[in-house]
């Protein structure tokens, strides 16, 4: 098998040679579904490839290949490679999917020495251990990375001749990057000397495409570290950064986001100790949805696992310990749990569908005797809330319990079974609220009080189909939104004429005012700023707001602020500023809107403040506005004359955020970031731009979470828009 001969080679340049390990891939090892697909197929099915499918996929391959008798798998002998999987696959996979698969389980060349390959003597090809490369695009992509301008480089070789570094020096011959390449001729990983130290791109990372290290003078001191993985081979764009304690290299912490779809969701975060996992936080919108530490004994195994896994809801509550110890498990009540009484909770889904196609076939009081509000909340957790999807005889048919409950006209028998679906909604009012990690105990029980006097009344005699209908479905409604809808029916908070309490976007599209009003709130110069236009009267807790430089006055209730549920959760004062808002665009339709429901954050400024946005021009290589045909840069010294003019920058460069830097103190600075697709768009504030060139940035969904990038990665998330309002 090292004949030369027995090599085969795709059109890109890569020839295919079975890597040494293939037979221990598992679809782990294939990121993309398509390509985890492809594995199963060629692995049998059982995850593991045997010798048979090792000869099976290189005869398939083989055959299409040598259809030109060259040994080349050429565009159209791939197509038609394609063809034949596809034949018998109900998905259709393209030729990315093959390459990658196929770039998994073969190898590039240049690790294989062909005489070396003969001496195996197996009946299968069978080389050394390789992962998935980057194609020679890439390839170039990292070489215009490393030296954009074509300069000219010193060049490192082995004792092989084979390529070990590049040196990228300046004018006066000082190094200013250098890349170096692994054993296979590959660029590994890139290094750049910076004022603090280096900062270190490595370009094979365990996940991911690239990572960015930043570190101090030490290369083992680390400050911080990104992974990104490459959204052209997964459906979403991970971020991952790490920040390490200068102490204590085992303690760090993870960040993780999501940065598909422009709003950088934060997904979980990641805490260990001397080098041990200690806690995991994962989020769901921004929020804490559960908890888990990892407790350790050192008599259990010298300390190195885990002796106790904690697991906690989002307030707090312990709903699950793994007792490693003791072999046991228990649920939040110290109940133990073990493998028969799982068993005998969960039902299966035919059970289930069974249960509802009874039920609602013969809505009657003798069917009722085989329920109860336990089976209703079975139904409800299987099927979306109150909808019933099952498939008797092979028809998939969706029919809506409340809705022929309520059709019954057996009164007595109606009576009962809605008596059965409140109990059955009551009894998930405390697991919801217990969830609810942002609303203080005074809104969950003021909360509690509201849903449970709408259930109430389901039940009184003078309930008819319509109050029914209506309480519970906005019973319903509160559970689905727990959050946003629920945390505004229980708004409590009074206004005191300026914004000190973090704020949480509801369902309205502001983002761009509450970033805005976010921001200003956080700075000493913001606060003076907000007090000219927030003015409380502590005896009837009305709200005067004075916008438009002042010149346009609005006066909102506390009534109208207790009933904007819509509006944002959190601060009186904020409410008040978007109500006000409405109202001026509702009067005055600026720009053409006539809701606060969509906009940008120049519209805010200028609303505030009365004057019109200004748009920056570069002179000198510097950035600034004009006025009265001056221009005027952006820096302290002109502090006086750009006060209160709303900026906007259409491009973030790191030269403009170096300058922005030196204004900051005084300066609200807002930037959007647009989804994948530039759909829409998202509103965030920057709270601090280091020293180090590090960028925090806050959002109004959360504004009790920092998010800190390094430049590079801010300027790939937020190369949109940014808005600056020096005061």
């Amino acid at each position: 098998m090292g004949d030369k001969d027995k090599f085969l080679q795709l059109n890109a340049g890569y020839i295919l040679n079975f890597v040494k390990n293939a037979k221990e891939l598992t679809e782990k090892d294939f990121r993309t579904q398509d390509t985890t697909q492809l594995f199963s197929i060629f692995s049998g099915g059982d995850g593991i490839l045997d010798k048979n499918d090792y000869k099976n996929l290189w005869q398939l391959v083989n055959k299409y290949a040598n259809q030109n008798n060259d040994n080349i798998l050429d565009g159209d002998e791939e197509k038609a490679l394609l063809e034949e999987i596809n034949k018998n696959s109900d998905k259709k996979f393209d030729h990315t999917s093959l390459t990658h698969f196929l770039m998994k389980v073969f190898q590039r060349p240049d690790k294989v020495d062909l005489e070396d390959t003969a001496q195996l003597n197996v009946d299968f090809m069978e080389l050394v251990e390789s992962d998935v490369r980057r194609s020679v695009e890439s390839t170039n992509d990292i070489e215009k990375m490393f030296n954009p301008n074509g300069d000219k480089t010193n060049v490192e070789y082995d004792e092989n001749d084979k390529i070990k570094s590049k040196t990228l020096l300046d004018c006066n011959g000082k190094t200013v990057k250098i890349m170096f390449y692994d054993e296979a001729g590959e660029p590994s990983r890139i290094e750049t000397k910076t004022q603090q130290g280096y900062e270190i791109i490595d370009l094979k990372p365990e996940y991911g495409d690239y990572s960015i290290i930043k570190t101090g003078e030490d290369k083992t001191k680390k400050h911080s570290e990104t992974f990104v993985l490459d959204d052209s081979t997964i459906n979403t764009t991970i971020c991952k950064r790490v920040e390490y304690d200068s102490t204590n290299q085992g303690s760090r912490t993870e960040y993780v986001y999501d940065t598909l779809k422009g709003t950088n969701e934060l997904l979980s975060i990641a805490e260990y100790k001397n080098g041990k996992k200690s806690k995991v936080t994962g989020y769901k919108e921004g929020r804490p949805e559960e908890i888990t530490e990892y407790i350790y004994d050192n008599d259990y195994y010298q300390g190195k696992y885990p002796s106790e896994i904690r697991t906690y809801n989002a307030r707090g509550n312990l709903t699950y310990l793994i007792d490693n110890k003791n072999q046991k498990s228990y649920d939040g009540k110290g109940n133990e749990i073990d493998e028969q009484a799982n068993m005998a909770r969960n039902t299966s889904d035919e059970e289930i569908s069974t249960i509802a196609s009874s039920l609602l076939k013969e809505l009657s009081s003798e069917n009722l005797s085989k329920l109860n509000s336990h089976n209703v909340l079975e139904i409800m957790s299987r099927y979306k809330y109150l909808s019933i999807k099952f498939t008797p005889e092979g028809d998939a048919i969706k029919q809506d319990l409340l809705d022929d409950i309520l059709a019954n006209p057996d009164m007595e028998a109606r009576r009962e079974q809605v008596k059965i679906l409140v109990e059955a909604l009551r009894g998930k009012i405390d697991n919801i609220f217990e969830n609810n990690a942002r609303v203080t105990e005074e809104m969950l029980e003021r909360g509690k009080q509201i849903i449970n006097q709408l259930l109430d009344d389901c039940l009184s005699d003078k309930a008819d189909n319509n109050l029914i209908k209506d309480n519970i479905k906005q019973v319903l409604f509160f559970f689905k939104n727990w959050f946003f809808e629920f945390g505004g029916l229980t708004y409590t908070d009074t206004p005191n004429g300026k914004i000190d309490k973090y704020s949480y976007q509801n369902k309205i599209g502001d983002c761009w005012l509450l970033a805005t009003l976010d921001s200003l709130s956080e700075l000493k110069c913001g606060q003076e700023y907000l007090k000219q236009i927030i003015e409380n009267n502590e005896q009837n807790q009305q709200v005067k707001i004075k916008l438009n430089g002042g010149k346009t006055i609005y006066t909102v209730s506390y009534e109208e602020i207790r009933k904007a549920y819509h509006y944002s959760i959190g601060d009186a004062d904020m409410k008040a500023l978007e109500i006000a808002f409405e109202k001026y665009f509702e009067e005055y339709k600026p720009n053409g809107l006539d809701s606060i429901d969509g906009g940008w954050q120049q519209y805010s400024y200028q609303i505030l403040s009365g004057n019109e946005p200004k748009d920056t021009v570069i002179q000198n290589g510097a950035a600034g506005i004009v006025i009265d045909g001056e221009f005027i840069e952006i820096n302290k010294k002109n502090r006086d004359k750009l006060k209160h003019i709303p900026i906007n920058v259409s491009k973030i460069t790191p030269d403009l955020m170096s300058q922005i830097k030196e204004v900051q103190n005084f300066s609200s600075l807002t930037v959007s970031s647009r989804d994948a697709h530039e759909l829409s768009s998202h509103a965030y504030y920057i709270t601090n731009i280091s020293k180090e060139g590090f960028i925090t940035v806050k959002e109004p969904n959360t504004p009790n979470l920092a998010r800190t990038y390094t430049a590079e990665m801010f300027l790939k998330i937020y190369g949109n828009e940014l808005t600056l309002f020096i005061m």
